[in-house]
């Protein structure tokens, strides 16, 4: 169990690291516990967002094509989404919750903004050639 919240993420080639950091004075910070190594995806780690719903529940998309939505209480996996255009994968460039953290935005290589609802894990809408480059 975690004692303090997850407030630190790194992006590091196919896997994410996480840890707590608490600060014990002013200008320090001293970490927690040991780092956990998260290892769900086949490609690069593109995109990481925390909920803003709730404090623990954080997602990510890679160039595996996938949005994977982790529990960082537990430090599992909750749910796999993957991003799909005419039935190739796509490349996931960039993902964030809405502001009520209901659903996942996920931006695509594809140039696609696919829209994923939180509890059910499917896609609930997406938009093609909606933009030029990364928008998140």
């Amino acid at each position: 169990m975690l004692k303090h919240l997850p407030n630190a993420l790194l992006k590091k080639m196919k896997h994410l690291v996480i840890w707590c950091l608490r600060y014990f004075n002013k200008s320090k910070m001293q970490q927690e516990g040991t780092p956990k190594y998260l290892k769900f995806h086949q490609g690069s780690v593109r995109g990481v967002a925390f909920s803003p719903r709730d404090r623990y529940l954080f997602c990510s998309g890679a160039y595996d094509g996938k949005v994977n939505l982790y529990s960082a209480q537990r430090m599992e996996l909750l749910m796999c989404y993957q991003i799909s255009t005419l039935g190739l994968a796509r490349n996931v460039n960039a993902v964030r919750f809405t502001s009520d953290g209901s659903r996942i935005l996920a931006s695509t290589t594809a140039r696609r903004l696919a829209v994923i609802d939180v509890e059910r894990g499917e896609q609930v809408m997406s938009y093609d050639n909606c933009f030029e480059r990364d928008i998140l």
